[in-house]
Parts: structure tokens; C-alpha cells; sequence
């Protein structure tokens, strides 16, 4: 049999998904609770208290991944809020690796002690995810809300890597940590961990406002659906990927609230059809895409329109402005070698 490299593989996998159009990946968003009070989470404080009389029962999560499972999925990630916070976090990553899922979970990682480590290292995890949002406790602090997270995070790295669990790390930019960015990148690279920095989405679920700094913007081409059109969702929402509210409830992505499919009232396979369909339904606005000059910078978001504006095709006035940066970038990039060199 003819060996394939992962690269390869994946790459396949998600052609036949765009053309099966199946949830190759999914979230599952297990709490919105967290132990954090970072100001720039996305989940609105009112939500987490509301969330938690409704969240998915252990039984409830395990017929979901029987049901993703059934459906195609492939890379299986979760999330919160913290998902540590959850009694039964353990359970459901041990089912989740046992169904066959690639399996990656977002955390803050505050709540990871030698014991959580070694537990998780028995599990064998595809891949733990940190935010990381500055190497200075005291920015770190002021971040997160929290005294003495950064000690808790990085122990938990350092917990991680004894019991040779992949970990990453992320950071999200703000005011107050941008100046943290390249030593963030530096502390990453010397432990041997993949870095990256999250764009934003500078608006909570609810809509309200998030303060931040504009990131790099998201990575990847625009794709044509199976049938041939542009679709508005090009990273793949609802065609190829999908989110689980807490209660259950079947969305976009992460950061949108909509539609919020009841998918143990539906059937997953019922509700994965709708959401299929309402994406396929929505098409590109031309009145403010075709004659922007912002194109080839613009890494246009759907969900950042909807935050805004309740509609997914437009445009964000956050579009424009990241896209600007983007075309100012190498320009920069040229004018500060350039400098260097004289």
C-alpha cells in the first residue's frame, strides 16, 4: 500500500468534504464557565451563568461524537469557556481519542497540575492549545484578570511537555500586551512549541464591543463549492466544519450564535442538512466586494458581519481596516530593511 504523508492526507480529506459536503471538523464548546476574566472574551458574562443550567450532560456530549462520528468527522476540538472546569473532562477526551477523532482542546490551562498532566499524557491527545497572551506575569495578569495565572500556565507547559503531550500556544493581541508579542514568539520557539496569534473577532457574541488590536488576519485561499460558486463562508462553515453550543445547539463557528439547530431535537444528521443549506444560500454581496480595491488583502470574515450587523454578507468596517494593514505591511517590511541597510 502506497504511504501517505499527513499533509497529504488531510489535504484529500478536506477536498472530500467540500465535495461531500460532511463536518469534517467540528467544536464542541463544552462550557462557556471559565475561571479566567480576560476582557476580551468573546462569550458575554451574562451567557455563562445562563449556559451552565443547560449544559450537555456527560451521555449527551458522547452520543454527539457517536452521532459527528457517523457523519464523517475527522478532527474533533473543544473548547469552553474552560473546559477543565467540567467534572467529566477526562471522560469524554479518553471516548473521543477511542472513537478514532483527531482531538484538540483549547484551553487557558491554569487548571492542569501534575496529576491532570499525567492523566492527559495516558490519553494521548493530538494536541492541547494555550493562550499565551505575554511572558511578563504582570501583563499576563492584567490579561487574563486573574493574580497568578502566568504561574499556573506556565507550569502547566512545562507539566505538558514532561508527560510528552503536543501542546501549542496562542496569543491574542491587545493594547496592553502588543509589545509582549515577540517575546511570546521567542519563549515559543525556545520550547519547541508552535505559535500562533488569533485574530479577534472585536465583538462578543451578544455584539457588544471587544477592544483589541487588529491581528495578522486569517490564513488560507478562497474556495469554490461543489457546485461551482463562491461561496460566503469560504473558511468552510457549514460546508466542511461546524460548533456545538454547550447546550447543544448547532451554529456556524465559534464566533457566531447562529442558527442554534437543537440537535438532540433535530438529529444531528437533520440538523447538519439545514446548516448545509444555509450556507449554500447565502452568497457574496457584490455591492461591497466589487469594486473595492481592498481585495487581495481582504480576508473578509462572515461571522464579524453578523456580530455586527445580524446578516452574513457585507462588509465590517473591521474588514477594511485589517485589509489596509495587510497592504501596508510589506511596504513596512521593505522601508525597515532598507533602513537597516544603510
Amino acid at each position: 500500500m502506497k504511504e501517505k504523508s499527513c499533509g497529504e492526507f488531510q489535504s484529500r480529506a478536506l477536498d472530500a468534504a467540500w465535495r461531500g459536503r460532511f463536518p469534517l471538523r467540528a467544536l464542541i464548546e463544552l462550557t462557556y464557565r471559565c475561571n479566567f476574566r480576560c476582557r476580551h472574551c468573546y462569550v458575554p458574562d451574562g451567557w455563562k451563568a445562563a449556559y451552565r443550567r443547560r449544559e450537555m450532560t456527560t451521555a449527551q456530549v458522547s452520543a454527539l461524537m457517536d452521532s459527528l462520528r457517523a457523519a464523517g468527522c475527522l478532527v474533533l476540538g473543544f473548547t469552553g469557556g474552560e473546559p477543565f472546569l467540567r467534572h467529566d473532562i477526562f471522560a469524554i477526551l479518553r471516548r473521543a481519542v477511542k472513537l478514532g477523532f483527531q482531538v484538540v482542546v483549547n484551553t487557558n490551562g491554569s487548571l492542569i497540575d501534575a496529576k491532570a498532566a499525567r492523566r492527559l499524557g495516558r490519553i494521548g491527545l493530538n494536541k492541547i492549545d494555550i493562550t499565551l497572551p505575554a511572558v511578563s506575569p504582570d501583563i499576563f495578569d492584567s490579561v487574563t484578570g486573574r493574580a497568578g495565572s502566568a504561574g499556573k500556565v506556565f507550569r502547566a507547559l512545562r507539566l505538558l511537555r514532561q508527560q510528552n503531550v503536543p501542546a501549542a500556544v496562542k496569543t491574542c493581541v491587545l493594547a496592553e500586551n502588543a509589545a509582549q508579542a515577540r517575546a511570546v514568539a521567542r519563549y515559543a520557539r525556545m520550547s519547541g512549541l508552535a505559535h500562533r496569534v488569533d485574530e479577534l473577532p472585536f465583538r462578543r457574541l451578544d455584539g457588544s464591543p471587544v477592544e483589541c488590536c487588529p491581528g495578522p488576519g486569517t490564513s488560507g485561499a478562497r474556495r469554490v463549492s461543489a457546485r461551482g460558486k463562491m461561496p460566503v463562508f469560504f473558511c468552510g462553515a457549514g460546508t466542511v466544519q461546524c460548533a456545538i453550543t454547550p447546550a447543544g445547539e448547532l451554529k456556524f463557528c465559534a464566533m457566531t450564535a447562529y442558527p442554534l439547530l437543537p440537535v438532540f431535537r433535530l438529529g444531528f444528521g437533520k440538523a447538519w442538512k439545514m446548516l448545509n443549506n444555509m450556507a449554500e444560500s447565502i452568497r457574496p454581496d457584490g455591492i461591497y466586494c466589487g469594486a473595492c480595491s481592498l481585495q487581495p488583502q481582504c480576508k473578509g470574515c462572515p461571522a464579524r458581519v453578523w456580530l455586527e450587523k445580524k446578516v452574513f454578507a457585507g462588509c465590517a468596517p473591521e474588514h477594511k481596516r485589517l485589509a489596509a494593514n495587510r497592504r501596508m505591511r510589506p511596504a513596512a517590511r521593505r522601508a525597515d530593511k532598507e533602513q537597516r541597510h544603510e
